[in-house]
């Protein structure tokens, strides 16, 4: 889908790449598929709770920060669950 039908590709099918990646451990593809999302919807949530996904389970703390950051300066309303994601870190 992401060479021959990148429109077909939503924020929830980016995002299930990603998840699956990082459930496989495979945390270099999940970042793509991360990155991805990020660079096709940032206005999206989703963009940045995949990567703060991704950098919590690996223990990226420094990574984790910034794009914690880049979701406060974004404006994104953040849910329950991000919020939860969040205090696991901290």
């Amino acid at each position: 889908l992401f060479q021959d039908a990148r429109e077909r590709l939503t924020v929830e099918r980016f995002t299930a790449a990603a998840m699956q990646q990082l459930e496989a451990g495979d945390y270099e593809c999940c970042r793509k598929w991360c990155l991805r999302l990020y660079s096709r919807h940032p206005e999206a949530l989703e963009a940045y709770t995949c990567q703060l996904k991704l950098y919590l389970t690996a223990r990226e703390k420094e990574k984790f920060f910034r794009v914690l950051e880049e979701l406060r300066a974004s404006g994104i309303a953040v849910d329950q669950e991000t919020l939860e994601l969040i205090r696991v870190f901290m």
